[in-house]
């Protein structure tokens, strides 16, 4: 358990610059995992065997959306932040400008003049093309009312494309291959992972790419440089005390599936080549898990993490 904080933790993002963590809360902030500097010498830094402790970090604002944010993705090159709220039924996206210091504004709300039900994750390829799914809040679009979506806000003119539109039962979990030739979506409800493949441009096609089965379902996605799918499967705390890290191979293949600490998985997020590991936020203990990557490869010698 890395943190907790005081309310519900989701959408864990890295930024590719400064390695800064951040994620989403609850309470309408944006918040970001910074070191405890309170130890005031050296000394204080060590335990009772002379070993240099783990570093402690803390949650400390960094912006307020005034609604609920509920994923979070930087632009590959760094700085720049996209927020999916489900309050303001939009996705947001925060800029750093030398007047104003932080800027936060309203990208996109409304698609064929309706308005979004609420975007839940977002991911960003290289060329600057935002993807992103609108679930509305969980329970919104099921099974027997699949009304979610997924758009790509496309170019310098940000066009905004459906890619599935109203069709989903609770579209959550959203990432990129590493080549960006695929986009993988996490079909909560339906239990199921979908692949997405743009052919010919601006078309695109998508079938399933996993069914799991057992759980609620998928609701985070991650995939590392060797194009391993790193899914976060979430079950409800009142039905069992384990969600489960699945780590699917690019041709669809399951080649790991283990218990979480706590069942309610809502986002996952690698660290940096300085920091090789998981993070996983949790609803139900409102906690960051990292997980060390060393570990998980020696529990599992068939899944080799790559980082780039």
């Amino acid at each position: 358990q890395f943190l907790v904080g005081e309310t519900e933790l989701r959408a864990p993002a890295v930024d590719p610059l400064s390695g800064q963590l951040l994620m989403a809360s609850a309470n309408g902030t944006v918040m970001r995992a910074t070191e405890d500097k309170s130890r005031d010498d050296e000394d204080d830094a060590h335990n009772a065997d002379g070993q240099e402790d783990e570093a402690k970090f803390s949650l400390q604002s960094f912006v307020k959306t005034g609604g609920e944010p509920c994923g979070l993705a930087f632009h590959p090159t760094g700085g720049q932040l996209f927020i999916c709220d489900l309050a303001h039924r939009a996705l947001l996206t925060l800029t750093h400008s030398e007047k104003s210091g932080m800027e936060l504004t309203k990208l996109a709300s409304h698609y064929d003049n309706k308005p979004f039900l609420g975007p839940n994750s977002v991911v960003v390829d290289k060329h600057g093309t935002i993807f992103f799914t609108d679930s509305g809040h969980f329970g919104e679009t099921t099974i027997d009312r699949p009304g979610g979506s997924v758009y790509a806000i496309v170019g310098k003119e940000r066009i905004l494309q459906p890619l599935a539109y109203q069709c989903l039962a609770h579209p959550s979990g959203i990432t990129l291959s590493p080549h960006g030739k695929f986009l993988y979506v996490a079909e909560t409800n339906r239990n199921r992972i979908l692949r997405f493949i743009q052919k010919p441009r601006n078309v695109w096609h998508f079938s399933v790419f996993y069914q799991f089965s057992g759980k609620v379902g998928p609701t985070a996605l991650s995939c590392d440089a060797g194009g391993n799918l790193f899914v976060g499967r979430f079950e409800f705390a009142n039905v069992g005390n384990r969600g489960a890290l699945s780590v699917v191979s690019p041709d669809g293949k399951l080649l790991l599936d283990i218990p979480t600490s706590a069942p309610e998985v809502t986002g996952l997020a690698f660290g940096t080549d300085d920091m090789p590991v998981l993070y996983i936020t949790e609803k139900s203990t409102h906690s960051v898990f990292q997980l060390p990557l060393t570990e998980l490869q020696s529990s599992a010698s068939n899944v080799t993490v790559k980082f780039s």
